[in-house]
């Protein structure tokens, strides 16, 4: 086991909401998928996910120690912070409508799903 995952990683912050980019493919023109994570302790915290299952979306967010080590994980963008304490302020996340594609888009992706959340979290 690592190190990181018994003491925490010291790149990331407690409390911290980051934006994350997973590589998808070889090809880059496919794109990213995108993701949030909050840093909840210095161990781990909770995954906010969707993903494609068939012709519809699934909300696939869990907690995660380690995120760091995620396979195909390119970046993590440190874009806002929660209190821990105050985690359940976030809890809306997990029961974004997954039917429709979010105002403004035309479309549902997981990145359009984490723009708007974003920009729900830019509000509160």
């Amino acid at each position: 086991m690592s190190s990181a995952r018994l003491f925490g990683d010291p790149r990331l912050q407690i409390g911290a909401i980051y934006l994350l980019l997973f590589i998808r493919d070889s090809d880059m023109s496919k794109g990213f998928h995108w993701a949030l994570y909050h840093h909840r302790t210095s161990h781990g915290g909770y995954k906010f996910n969707v993903k494609q299952m068939g012709s519809g979306w699934i909300c696939d967010s869990a907690t995660n120690n380690g995120i760091m080590q995620s396979f195909l994980l390119d970046g993590a963008l440190r874009i806002g912070v929660c209190d821990p304490a105050r985690a359940e302020d976030l809890g809306w996340i997990d029961y974004v409508d997954l039917t429709q594609p979010p105002a403004p888009f035309d479309i549902f992706t997981c990145r359009t799903w984490t723009m708007h959340c974003v920009r729900r979290l830019v509000g509160q």
